[in-house]
């Protein structure tokens, strides 16, 4: 039986745990910069019932050809006159995010109201690309 090396092994913990550290300060500082003044999040089915004008994605002839379909899914923060100010990608297959981005960039919501005031509120939007 070897010996452990014991000293090795908590100094491998504890870069590791310094590292993680680091990275969710620096997400978590991301986030905050990020976040809408307001700081309300709306609901996406809240905010899908209060779109006025919707542009459908064009779907990329690479990810047709390679035979890619999904879910892009985006952090969206909405201007108090409704329109799209910041889209940050979640979630989705990388050869569709850049067109749902440019569609939903496009997108006009009705002002979201708070005391009957319009505001700046975040939500999600999920844009599903298929195949026919």
């Amino acid at each position: 039986m070897r010996p452990q090396n014991t000293s090795a092994n908590s100094d491998s913990t504890v870069k590791l745990a310094g590292l993680g550290w680091w990275e969710w300060q620096r997400s978590w500082s991301e986030l905050e910069e990020n976040a809408p003044e307001s700081g309300l999040r709306v609901s996406p089915e809240t905010m899908d019932k209060r779109i006025v004008t919707k542009v459908d994605p064009v779907y990329p002839e690479a990810a047709r050809t390679a035979g890619t379909q999904g879910i892009v899914v985006l952090d969206a923060v909405i201007a108090p006159d409704g329109s799209v100010t910041r889209l940050r990608p979640v979630s989705g297959p990388d050869l569709l995010v850049r067109s749902a981005t440019d569609a939903v960039q496009s997108w006009k919501f009705e002002p979201f109201l708070d005391s009957g005031k319009a505001i700046e509120v975040e939500t999600t939007i999920a844009v599903d690309f298929q195949l026919n």
